[in-house]
């Protein structure tokens, strides 16, 4: 058999259970299952995009590399039976990963811009997940409704750590934590500045990317006091 018809005989879901599988990742979950709700996924994503433009990317396979993969990263500081809040979700990322994984989180999808808040509430349906809710709003105005409701906070950074921080502060509970990944090189605040805002510093998690790339997750608990 040529390469290329090798290349050729391999299924969106081989792709997908590819990096379901990848090591780095060390998913614990039903496969089979993960892979047909991304699959799905997937499938309405390239419609939509094709609209919309959801991503800048414009085939599965990139991403999968470049959003599904990192998305998984955050299950490693997240815990069962929790409840999440995912701010500037986009096209879904990394809350829906992270809902595959722990299929009784509740989650809550922030997404100020229509058509991707309409994307959202269309692909959780069409992926059949439960407790998922799209708010489409900015993050700044649910305060009023969502105050300290979370117990965790994930965000592929925007803009400074501080923002990123200060944005999420008011929706965590008192010990909860958010979750925010970076690129290797990134400092940390200082602790005092950490302190005067609210929070210390859990823990930072190093990570490589689909392509080996050095990233981190950085952790940081809200205050109790």
């Amino acid at each position: 058999m040529k390469l290329t018809e090798r290349t050729s005989s391999v299924t969106m879901k081989d792709r997908i259970l590819l990096i379901l599988k990848d090591d780095r990742l060390s998913l614990s979950i039903d496969f089979e299952s993960a892979a047909d709700k991304l699959e799905i996924y997937l499938s309405e994503w390239r419609k939509w995009n094709e609209k919309i433009n959801l991503t800048s990317e414009h085939d599965e396979q990139s991403l999968l590399e470049k959003h599904i993969f990192p998305s998984f990263q955050y299950c490693r500081a997240i815990v069962p039976r929790s409840r999440v809040l995912d701010i500037g979700s986009g096209a879904g990322f990394p809350g829906i990963p992270i809902k595959i994984v722990f299929p009784d989180l509740a989650l809550l999808l922030v997404e100020s811009q229509r058509k991707r808040a309409n994307f959202l509430r269309h692909v959780i349906r069409s992926m059949g997940l439960g407790s998922v809710t799209v708010a489409q709003d900015r993050v700044e105005n649910l305060v009023e409704n969502h105050s300290e409701q979370y117990d965790f906070a994930v965000i592929r950074a925007f803009g400074e750590l501080s923002d990123c921080l200060k944005a999420a502060h008011p929706l965590v509970r008192k010990g909860g934590r958010i979750i925010i990944k970076k690129e290797a090189e990134a400092s940390s605040p200082e602790k005092s500045e950490l302190k005067r805002s609210g929070f210390k510093e859990h823990v930072s998690i190093p990570m490589t990317d689909y392509h080996a790339n050095l990233s981190k997750i950085m952790i940081f608990e809200k205050c109790s006091t």
